[in-house]
């Protein structure tokens, strides 16, 4: 269960990848090759805004809209999914994760993506990347996004990572709490990839 803090960060990145979807469905034919190609690309990306655009164009696809997506998606994920799914797909991962291990270095490589793109006051940052790794832990295991079992191991290496360096930020900003001074975002921006 998320914090409510983090639960806003979540209705937040969702509402940035309604919007992206709704962009996306403004070029491309839904039926067309090409937008299947892309949903698929997205889903590809472990990156918490891919997959929800992604999941954003297949809500669209399945319910024929070409806008309006953003009320869809609020209300699938507004509460949790069905236990048993959840438990399916976490078997599955943790299969894989036994035999391959988990892929640390490329989800410290999407972490620093993501970090990159977040935009938002210095002195959050440590609680931003604290409410990205709760959504990752609930995610990677999640049935309603499309990602692949290779995808949801990064999901789930990206959890520890970003708890890893929120601790770290944390612990040198407790350290020196005169480095940085200023107000803090409520709302911070992530930049989204075009």
């Amino acid at each position: 269960m998320l914090s409510a803090k983090h639960s806003e960060l979540l209705t937040s990145v969702v509402i940035n990848a309604c919007s992206q979807a709704e962009q996306i469905l403004e070029r491309y034919d839904s039926d067309a090759p090409a937008f299947e190609q892309l949903m698929q690309n997205l889903e590809l990306s472990p990156l918490l805004e891919k997959q929800f655009i992604a999941v954003g164009l297949r809500i669209a696809k399945d319910l024929c809209l070409s806008a309006g997506i953003r009320t869809s998606m609020l209300n699938r994920f507004r509460s949790p999914p069905p236990g048993v799914a959840v438990e399916a797909q976490r078997r599955a991962i943790e299969r894989e994760v036994k035999e391959r291990g988990l892929p640390m270095e490329l989800a410290g490589d999407y972490a620093d993506t993501l970090q990159r793109r977040i935009v938002a006051d210095e002195q959050e940052l440590p609680d931003l990347l604290w409410g990205y790794a709760a959504i990752y832990d609930l995610l990677w295991s999640d049935p309603r996004i499309g990602a692949g079992t290779p995808t949801r191991r990064i999901m789930l290496a990206m959890a520890t990572v970003l708890r890893g360096r929120s601790a770290q930020l944390a612990t040198t900003k407790s350290r020196n709490p005169q480095s940085s001074k200023g107000e803090a975002a409520t709302h911070p921006e992530i930049q989204l990839a075009r």
